[in-house]
């Protein structure tokens, strides 16, 4: 297992959209309001600096996922070169990041929205874990991200360690902050995780703590 760092963040996109949908996978954009988007434009710019100053990055899981926060298009070349990303899930609603960028670099750029300080629905989970298993799967490595790293793509990828290695979720939630440190340390008490838990392997896997 890795647990090489980066830097990462910039463009910013916030998306005003009744009845937009994701390019990449047809998942309804959540809609957002005055307060909502203001709230993404300040959590924004201080989650930038943070990166800026080193704090926030990308982080090994294992050797096919990483998970970080939201990359700016000038974050492409290391993704590409030092991490080997050839798959990039995006979470965040408010944000469609840097797909165009990476259609350009033939990245596999899915956005799977989520609203910002909440967990992924139980069925955004089982798709996010699908896709990151097929990454894992072909051998390649794929990067998790919302805005900060620390929640909407955290679940997303605590699922994935729940379904790929028969983690429980307390050790799921200590493995994942021995790797990243600003990871929510509750993310195991979350209901839809709970639920993803209980329907991974249910017939061989005891009731989650």
């Amino acid at each position: 297992m890795h647990q090489n760092e980066a830097d990462d963040n910039d463009d910013m996109v916030v998306i005003v959209a009744l009845s937009a949908t994701s390019a990449s996978n047809s998942t309804p954009i959540p809609r957002y309001g005055f307060a909502q988007q203001a709230t993404f434009g300040i959590s924004y710019f201080w989650n930038r600096a943070l990166v800026s100053s080193g704090l926030f990055g990308m982080n090994w899981i294992d050797n096919h996922v990483v998970l970080g926060a939201l990359p700016s298009e000038s974050h492409l070349p290391m993704l590409l070169n030092q991490f080997k990303v050839t798959t990039i899930i995006n979470l965040c609603a408010e944000t469609k990041g840097i797909a165009s960028a990476c259609e350009q670099h033939q990245v596999h750029h899915i956005h799977l929205p989520c609203i910002d300080f909440q967990v992924p629905s139980p069925e955004t989970l089982e798709l996010g874990v699908s896709e990151l298993t097929a990454v894992a799967n072909s051998n390649k490595v794929a990067l998790a991200h919302c805005k900060a790293g620390r929640g909407r793509s955290a679940s997303l990828v605590m699922c994935y360690l729940v379904a790929t290695y028969q983690m429980d979720l307390m050790d799921a939630q200590k493995y994942l902050l021995s790797k990243r440190r600003q990871v929510d340390s509750h993310l195991s008490q979350s209901v839809n995780i709970r639920a993803f838990y209980e329907n991974v392997n249910k017939n061989n896997r005891r009731p989650a703590p």
